[in-house]
């Protein structure tokens, strides 16, 4: 549509786009996810904002740790966090999180998790997703936004087991609202920024990506140019 990226030097906002002002307490590397991944996550867990005994994570990136920590800050007793690559796991602690090897999954009891939220983006963690959750549970999807990502499962089993099977894609303005709101409130209990690697300058862009498929950091920032203003939402 022209005039949108984000090293544009002009952006053209469309009528009716939500424009939020940034508070000053946040730094830049910690607003910068704020207007995709993390209001992404804040759609995601609305629906299970009254809390809980134990919900499990699938991912442990950027919307993964996103979503730990802010199901635990909704009262949720404990939050398992699982990922296929161990070094993923290192932050988990960190935001509240348990973490859990892909390889340690199977201990984890059928029926004990009352909530699921996928965020791999990878189909084939549904059925250990399915066999974790209890009759009656919630399994959230946001990673899969690919045509790759048929599920292996039967009408059968969501009826029989009372199921609630939730797909969450972006977000609205509010959910930014709440998001910028959640940074504030939670600054001190959570090491935001370092989700966050050192900003890498443009030219050196391939380091960035070498440094984005290595999962160094959950997220890689390319030269940002002086602190934004406004953050604008969906």
């Amino acid at each position: 549509t022209g005039l949108n990226g984000c090293y544009a030097s002009h952006i053209l906002l469309r009528g009716g786009t939500a424009i939020l002002p940034v508070p000053d307490v946040l730094a830049d590397a910690v607003v910068a996810p704020a207007n995709c991944a993390l209001a992404t996550m804040v759609a995601a867990t609305e629906p299970l904002s009254r809390g809980g005994d134990c919900a499990l994570v699938q991912g442990a990136g950027l919307l993964g740790i996103y979503g730990c920590a802010l199901l635990k800050s909704m009262g949720w007793q404990r939050v398992l966090v699982t990922d296929r690559r161990p070094g993923r796991l290192v932050q988990v602690a960190a935001f509240g999180g348990e973490p859990v090897p892909g390889e340690a999954m199977p201990g984890v009891a059928a029926g004990s998790v009352d909530a699921v939220l996928e965020v791999t983006g990878d189909p084939a963690v549904v059925p250990e997703g399915l066999r974790v959750l209890r009759p009656g549970g919630h399994y959230g999807f946001v990673g899969m936004v690919h045509p790759d990502s048929a599920l292996d499962l039967t009408g059968e089993l969501i009826v029989r087991q009372c199921l609630t099977l939730r797909g969450t894609h972006n977000y609205a303005p509010r959910h930014l609202a709440t998001a910028l709101r959640f940074l504030v409130d939670s600054a001190a209990s959570r090491p935001w920024a370092s989700l966050v690697s050192t900003p890498v300058p443009l030219g050196s862009l391939g380091a960035a990506f070498d440094d984005a498929r290595a999962g160094i950091h959950p997220r890689v920032a390319v030269d940002p140019r002086g602190r934004p203003e406004t953050v604008s939402g969906l």
